[in-house]
């Protein structure tokens, strides 16, 4: 005997929910999942087009929901009929739907209209219900499988909520992922129903969010839109303890998805909840951690998170209170070395040259070592930072790269071409070794 999911609701569906495109009641209704007024109209187009049986009532009556081979410049086509009457629409719509799309506008539009159940049901138990609509469609295995894994499509009945905000700018509810990191997919629902999922993606939550937009398909119209306000959330609107949840996760490995979202957009830090969260925790660019293995090791790795090197750089900036393992300035993530004796001697040189030539460098230089081993100079706020990695290279090129940072602080003006400020700055250093015959 066959099976069958039964989806019921309040009140009498009207047939125009079967028959006209577009029309939907629910569009400026925020409560409401449902928007474009196209859902029920996919749905059948998909079942009958899979030969999935299903039956439809309305009440005491049934809608018989049919098909009509037509044919159109030689090719045949299934028109849908309700009721024995034509629509305009044929079993060909939404080519690309799936078992998933079916059942969830379905059950979409019973939650949209209240008192809401699902059961599995004996084909001989369907029948109608006066005041309630009943969409009873045939479990398949393809079903089955949505209905074995509920809470991966619909976030109504989890009970597993980390966050719940109803109300404010934060609104919405998050869950938790599934402890098995293997097993672990990343599920994103709108209003609890599911608009994305990524197979096998560690994340450290689920989200369900009222302002996420989709598409006409319900999917995720922009996961990178998605992302970036996912990432104003956590900077701005999450509470302490699921923040603290994010971060000590991140520092495990744990949170995949999370890590790798865009943390240099992190604008307007919310500074107590931050702070809170991090509490007595010192951070370190997970970039450049390596640095620090010896001084983590020996003072216990339970006191450090290693977190994004944007996520680490931009909390530095705005919250100077919190500890930080490493330096950032102007964005750029580094640590200072000790100077060895070659690169002491080498120093000296080149400022003997820059005395004799009476250029003038008044600032503090340090010798460092980069994240990013492009960078051989920095300057700001008055100080400069030279690569270690420079002093490989000779005098000549380290009196150029502290005369390109001196001239930054001096001018306040930002590279422009690589090429344009090698040229120019080769040609300074060499009329001034030409002019007091001090060669470097």
């Amino acid at each position: 005997m066959k099976r069958y999911i039964k989806i019921i609701n309040s009140g009498e569906i009207e047939q125009n929910a079967f028959k006209l495109i577009g029309a939907s009641s629910k569009r400026n209704d925020d409560t409401k999942i449902g928007f474009f007024g196209s859902g029920l109209k996919y749905a059948m187009a998909f079942l009958l087009r899979e030969n999935i049986d299903f039956k439809i009532y309305s009440g005491s009556e049934e809608v018989k929901v049919s098909t009509r081979p037509v044919t159109h410049r030689e090719q045949e086509f299934h028109v849908i009929q309700v009721d024995g009457s034509d629509t305009s629409m044929t079993t060909e719509m939404g080519p690309k739907w799936t078992h998933w799309g079916a059942i969830r506008e379905v059950y979409c539009n019973a939650v949209d209209e209240g008192n809401d159940m699902i059961s599995i049901i004996n084909e001989d138990e369907i029948g109608p219900e006066p005041g309630s609509t009943i969409f009873c469609i045939e479990l398949t295995s393809e079903l089955t499988e949505i209905v074995d894994n509920w809470d991966d499509y619909f976030s109504k009945d989890r009970k597993d909520v980390v966050y719940n905000q109803e109300f404010g700018n934060g609104k919405g509810k998050i869950f938790w992922s599934k402890p098995n990191a293997d097993e672990n997919d990343m599920v994103v629902y709108r209003m609890g129903i599911q608009c994305h999922m990524s197979k096998k993606q560690p994340s450290c939550f689920h989200y369900d969010f009222p302002w996420i937009e989709i598409n006409e398909s319900r999917e995720i119209a922009s996961m990178y839109n998605f992302r970036s306000r996912l990432v104003k959330f956590f900077t701005q609107e999450v509470d302490v303890d699921t923040l603290r949840i994010l971060l000590t996760k991140m520092d495990k490995g744990l949170a995949k998805f999370e890590y790798h979202l865009d943390w240099s957009g992190m604008y307007s830090i919310a500074k107590p909840t931050w702070t809170a969260a991090v509490g007595d925790i010192i951070l370190v660019p997970a970039e450049i951690s390596g640095w620090y293995a010896e001084t983590i090791e020996r003072n216990g790795r339970d006191k450090y998170w290693l977190l994004p090197n944007y996520m680490v750089s931009e909390i530095q900036k705005q919250i100077p209170e919190i500890k930080v393992l490493g330096e950032n300035v102007g964005g750029i993530t580094f640590c200072k070395v000790d100077p060895s004796d070659k690169q002491k001697f080498l120093l000296k040189e080149v400022s003997n040259f820059f005395e004799e030539t009476s250029y003038d460098v008044p600032y503090d230089i340090h010798i460092v070592k980069f994240e990013d081993s492009y960078v051989l100079g920095h300057a700001k706020n008055d100080q400069i930072y030279i690569s270690e990695k420079v002093f490989e290279t000779g005098r000549r090129k380290l009196a150029e790269t502290i005369y390109e940072e001196n001239e930054h602080l001096k001018t306040n003006l930002n590279d422009e071409t690589r090429g344009f400020q090698d040229h120019l700055i080769g040609q300074v250093i060499s009329r001034m070794e030409e002019k007091h015959a001090f060669f470097l």
